[in-house]
């Protein structure tokens, strides 16, 4: 009797796990049907949104999802209607021939794509945690182009911190390869930029603009010496100097090779504090923050001479 009851409870005991076996699989299989069908409303949410005009950068932001994520969504479910959509945004943004003229607009953003800025297939990007720098370059992209330019704010570690970024775009595949054509290259440009053509035989104005965006990106002002560009690249530093001479600035290049046999030799180009008036008349700083520096050196090199003379003087 006690061998028929084990028996029986030992059955009833798997009946009972196979009840909640299966009783877990079909929750299991409800929630995956619950999740999908949130995925597929979610889905359906993005596309109407993308159709009515909505950009994904927009459409990332209000359902807290990556770019990325968001266009690979829409290239899988849209095919090739969504690369269709997408080339006649692109077209809508097309750069007027009046802004392929040299200028001194287009000048300064050349200075700074070339500085600090980076070209992209469809678009053009300042990345910096400089806000005066951005809305500098905003305005002058806007001026230059006459596009809807955008400008966006948000926070990323950096070295180990979190720091305020501000990211300034042009949107625009036409733009994006006229600057390609003018010789700055997409991508990675540590190494391999170089002044444009357009830039080294044109006017006065395109000059003074490129050196102004090139100088507001990579230069520094030491109130007691000088100012300075330092950068990777020698043959377009050197390109900068015949820019620099062209305007009669008396400057150098200098290179330094590191201890450390990992990093790279930099080179360095210096305008001397005698020579900072010279560079304040002909190009000067369009960020305020650097032109008032600028002014301070000046203005204090010229007191020291002044009592440098009174001293000789005196003596």
């Amino acid at each position: 009797m006690d061998c028929k009851g084990r028996f029986e409870r030992k059955i009833g005991t798997r009946i009972l796990q196979n009840y909640v076996f299966t009783l877990y699989k079909y929750k299991e299989l409800l929630e995956k049907r619950r999740k999908k069908a949130r995925s597929e409303k979610l889905a359906s949410v993005i596309i109407s949104k993308f159709l009515s005009g909505f950009s994904t950068r927009r459409i990332a932001k209000e359902v807290r999802f990556s770019s990325w994520t968001i266009r690979r969504l829409l290239r899988n479910k849209l095919g090739q209607k969504y690369h269709e959509i997408v080339r006649e945004r692109v077209r809508v943004n097309i750069l007027p021939e009046e802004a392929k003229n040299q200028s001194y607009e287009l000048g300064y953003v050349l200075g700074v794509l070339v500085g600090d800025g980076h070209l992209r297939q469809d678009c053009m990007i300042l990345k910096t945690t400089d806000r005066e720098f951005a809305n500098v370059f905003y305005c002058f992209l806007k001026r230059w182009s006459g596009l809807r330019s955008r400008i966006r704010e948000y926070d990323r570690p950096i070295k180990g911190k979190i720091r305020h970024v501000f990211d300034v775009s042009l949107f625009s595949a036409d733009t994006a390869r006229f600057i390609q054509m003018l010789g700055i290259p997409y991508g990675n440009k540590l190494r391999t930029w170089r002044v444009p053509n357009l830039v080294l035989s044109g006017n006065h104005e395109i000059k003074r603009g490129f050196l102004a965006g090139f100088f507001d990106s990579e230069a520094t002002v030491r109130l007691t010496y000088d100012i300075n560009c330092y950068s990777i690249n020698n043959a377009g530093l050197v390109q900068i100097s015949l820019l620099l001479s062209s305007f009669g600035i008396p400057h150098r290049v200098s290179s330094y090779t590191p201890k450390n046999r990992k990093w790279s030799t930099f080179h360095v180009l210096t305008i001397k504090w005698q020579h900072a008036s010279g560079f304040a008349d002909k190009i000067n700083f369009q960020l305020p923050r650097k032109r008032k520096r600028l002014e301070r050196l000046i203005e204090h090199n010229r007191k020291g001479n002044v009592n440098l003379i009174r001293d000789l003087t005196n003596f």
